[in-house]
């Protein structure tokens, strides 16, 4: 019996509201800048299937209603396209105007109703337009002030758009905008806006991979995996299930692409969703180039270089997830004993190969020896792919049932799930007999629902023995005793065994990224990725050593690399979503939003911190996750998740110490609630904990948030000649501001505001845009501060969250009329022009007007920016 469905609090005779407009801030500028000025008549919005462009258009229409405008929708569907004037004539008579039956006869119809009201041609799917249609479109542009927004399906599989069509922007009637694919983090966020409740970051970011940036797809396997149980409630998110079979409605989302697909080509296509990525010499050898071709121009798969003169074909994320469990059982096994049989003939050294001729002779049943079969797995662990390492080594534990066997399978047990009882005594039952699950790489069996109890091993093989030579310095950091714990990180990786390198390697670059020395991480890497390299062959890696990468990434962003930094750990997110681990994928993106955070993306991160729950077996990214929920729930300005956050925080950290995010967290909720005296205490008794223990890094951004809560003296006080060895650019100029602030020189500090744009911190360049305003006007600077004032408004448009300390000291220099406030205000609230019209006795045209000066005034130019700008409460 499946779980009650998520979808089931939404009442069933009520459609689904779109999710949130994300990821097309560009895209909506450029429909305000159509609607609100007269350089521009049209837009033609290009995409792949999937990209929102029918959505966006229906935003059109809505901004054109809201301006007073009539917009005109016109639907071409395969039926309408055949028939001259059809679809137009259909949208003419739903809105109340005369049908036309000639094309000069709409032309004059659609023209005089633009001068009684002005209109905006809404056209979906404008490929389908009929010749006479397109002519009437293109004299509208060519005769009146009537603008136009098109849809198009634009990119691989879509045929060039028809000549009239395109002669519209190449003639410049028209500016013709390709709609970019959606991120991966974009694609995360609109899946959590779908069901009533948070989805689990993990959980997102999956579905997000398998959908690949097509928005229909995600919506149809989010609505399948609530529909089959696959998606629980637990805790307040919807959890993905481990191993869930996909319902027949995501194989129904490829048959457009499946239908008529040659037999040869559907062969190669479930032979590659079988292997995974495979080198096109193999795939050659499988199926002739004319096959790969056909699924290449289908986009079933994708092609990768891997080496300018080499390329891999990989399938599509839905494909390989759709098709593979439909496959018969003797299908399967003929399709694996051909692919076994190439890779047989094919020499290579490539360890992903070995794992999956490796995979493929266990699940038909040949004989493996054990160190086939744990070399397979330490592969597939190192690759990500635990579920796979998992299956393989319980296979071994049931064939050869050695201490080797069993200390490798308790090792990954610990690693992969920690709370599960893994010290059963000698002797306890052992596991029966049974061969290796029908379908060893992508699903588990139904019937495997438990791991066996294992026997305590009287050996410790050192290839097999998951080294922890980094407990005691893990313990020391998380006391935060930073130079104590480098110090003992450091003598591991002196180490000449590679494996422990590779375990102290995390260590490490936490505790020098703590003691602000990201250049030393950075020349750290190196050694780590040579000990890494050499490790991969001994034993399974732990949670931290995967991990090396996105600490690295840390370490750039720290020393002015932060766009970088942030694809790279998005990068590995998706990696890890692919290889379906959720341990990895939560971790990297608390990392993740640490950095979103400083360069303000706060919606994002905080809904990162929310969701994304590593497990109580990793204490230290758990309290993370819970300080950095709080702290941008302060930033935010949101009551409600202030509450949530401090509730789920404080259980968790009894005390705080230098090393603990907690403490800026706890400062910054006490700051929220206007106690800035007792922040400071905290801050000031963190900061003497941070310097005692070189905690330098930890120590500036103390500094930085004593200073943003208007303590400067006491900041600078802190500073001393330690500054000098800070090598971070942003952790230079926390302490840059502290003393600017503290000496009152407001050129020092729009010197460093602008730093602070150059690194990408919109956030911090507002506040100290501000505090330098109020530096110009206690002087009587008056042009000076009005050019601060209008950098800081700048500034804070890039900023999610809500007013700081810092900014709420900085008030416009020209302050709104009481009736301007009354109609922003109203208009901050939802409400529509002419509503606001009609509630205040007011003409719409007077309503345009204060809303222009008041525009001029706060510095912003949509409606939707008035919120931030008053300082309206908002909920994330």
């Amino acid at each position: 019996m499946h779980p009650a469905s998520p979808f089931d609090r939404r009442h069933s005779d009520t459609p689904a509201a779109d999710p949130p407009l994300t990821g097309r801030s560009d895209v909506m500028g450029r429909l305000h800048s159509l609607l609100h000025t007269d350089t521009q008549r049209g837009l033609v919005l290009a995409g792949s299937a999937g990209s929102g462009r029918t959505r966006l258009l229906r935003e059109a229409a809505t901004l054109a209603a809201a301006r007073s405008m009539r917009p005109l929708t016109v639907d071409v569907d395969d039926a309408a396209a055949p028939r001259p004037l059809h679809a137009l004539a259909v949208a003419m008579g739903a809105a109340r105007l005369d049908v036309p039956e000639r094309p000069a006869q709409a032309a004059a119809i659609l023209a005089r109703a633009n001068e009684r009201r002005p209109l905006l041609l809404c056209v979906d799917e404008a490929h389908r337009l009929d010749s006479a249609s397109l002519t009437v479109v293109r004299h509208l542009l060519e005769n009146s002030s009537c603008r136009a927004v098109l849809t198009l399906p634009e990119g691989p599989g879509h045929p060039a758009a028809p000549g009239p069509l395109a002669a519209l922007w190449h003639d410049g009637l028209l500016d013709h905008l390709p709609l970019t694919p959606l991120s991966h983090g974009h694609m995360t966020a609109i899946c959590n806006s779908l069901l009533p409740h948070p989805v689990h970051y993990a959980a997102a970011a999956r579905l997000a991979y398998l959908a690949d940036a097509n928005l229909v797809h995600l919506k149809e396997l989010v609505a399948d995996a609530a529909e089959s149980g696959a998606l629980t409630l637990h805790d307040g998110l919807h959890r993905l299930r481990e191993h869930h079979a996909p319902a027949p409605r995501a194989l129904q989302l490829l048959h457009p692409r499946l239908h008529r697909l040659p037999r040869a080509s559907r062969t190669a296509l479930e032979y590659l969703c079988l292997s995974g990525p495979l080198p096109l010499t193999t795939a050659l050898r499988l199926a002739q180039e004319a096959a790969w071709e056909e699924l290449e121009h289908r986009r079933l798969i994708h092609t990768h270089p891997t080496h300018p003169t080499h390329r891999t074909l990989a399938p599509d994320p839905l494909a390989a997830h759709a098709l593979t469990p439909h496959l018969t059982a003797l299908h399967r096994r003929r399709l694996l004993s051909t692919l076994l049989t190439t890779l047989d003939d094919t020499p290579t050294t490539h360890d992903a190969l070995h794992l999956q001729r490796t995979t493929w002779r266990a699940e038909l049943g040949a004989p493996l020896s054990e160190d086939e079969l744990l070399h397979a797995a330490t592969t597939a662990w190192w690759s990500l792919d635990w579920a796979t390492a998992l299956r393989l080594t319980r296979h071994a534990w049931h064939t050869h049932r050695t201490p080797r066997t069993a200390l490798h399978y308790r090792t990954l047990l610990t690693q992969q799930a920690p709370t599960q009882d893994t010290t059963a005594p000698t002797g306890a039952p052992a596991p029966h007999d049974a061969p290796l699950p029908r379908q060893v790489r992508g699903r588990a069996p139904a019937t495997d629902t438990a791991h066996p109890p294992l026997p305590r091993p009287r050996t410790r093989p050192p290839t097999t023995a998951a080294p922890r030579p980094t407990a005691s310095a893990e313990k020391l950091l998380d006391s935060g005793a930073c130079r104590a714990a480098l110090a003992t990180a450091q003598r591991h990786l002196d180490d000449p065994d590679p494996a422990r390198v590779a375990a102290a390697g995390p260590t490490a670059l936490r505790a020098l990224l703590l003691m602000g020395r990201p250049q030393d991480c950075l020349a750290l890497a190196p050694r780590l990725h040579q000990a890494t390299s050499k490790a991969r062959s001994n034993a399974p890696a732990s949670t931290g050593t995967l991990l090396i990468p996105a600490y690295l990434a840390l370490a750039r962003a720290q020393t002015g690399q932060p766009a970088p930094a942030i694809e790279t750990l998005r990068a590995q997110i998706r990696a890890a979503a692919a290889a379906n681990n959720p341990v990895l994928v939560s971790h990297t993106g608390i990392l993740l939003a640490s950095l979103l955070t400083e360069h303000g993306s706060l919606t994002e991160a905080h809904h990162i911190y929310r969701t994304a729950d590593p497990g109580p077996a990793h204490p230290h990214t758990l309290r993370l996750a819970h300080a950095g929920a709080l702290e941008t729930a302060t930033r935010l300005g949101s009551p409600e998740a202030v509450r949530t956050a401090a509730h789920h925080l404080t259980p968790a950290t009894p005390r705080t110490h230098a090393s603990d995010t907690t403490v800026l967290a706890h400062a910054a909720h006490e700051a929220f609630h206007g106690r800035r005296q007792h922040a400071a205490t905290l801050l000031t008794k963190a900061a003497r904990h941070a310097a005692h223990h070189d905690a330098l890094g930890q120590l500036a951004r103390i500094v930085h948030e004593l200073t943003r809560i208007g303590h400067f003296h006491t900041a600078a006080e802190l500073c001393g000649p330690w500054t000098h060895r800070l090598q971070g650019t942003l952790d230079r100029l926390r302490t840059d501001f502290a003393h600017a602030a503290a000496t009152g020189c407001p050129d020092a500090t729009a010197e460093t505001a602008q730093h602070f744009e150059h690194a990408g911190t919109p956030l911090y360049a507002a506040e100290a845009w501000a505090l330098t305003w109020r530096l110009h006007t206690r002087a009587g600077h008056t042009r000076q501060a009005t050019a601060a004032a209008r950098h800081a408004t700048t500034a804070r448009q890039a900023h999610e969250g809500s007013a700081t300390y810092l900014l709420d000291t900085m008030t416009t220099t020209e302050p709104l009329s009481p009736r301007e406030r009354e109609v922003a205000l109203l208009a901050a609230a939802g409400h529509t022009t002419p509503q606001i019209a009609q509630q205040l006795t007011l003409s719409p045209r007077t309503i345009d007007r204060h809303l222009s000066s008041t525009y001029h005034k706060l510095g912003i130019t949509t409606r939707k920016a008035l919120p931030k700008a008053l300082n309206t409460p908002t909920t994330p």
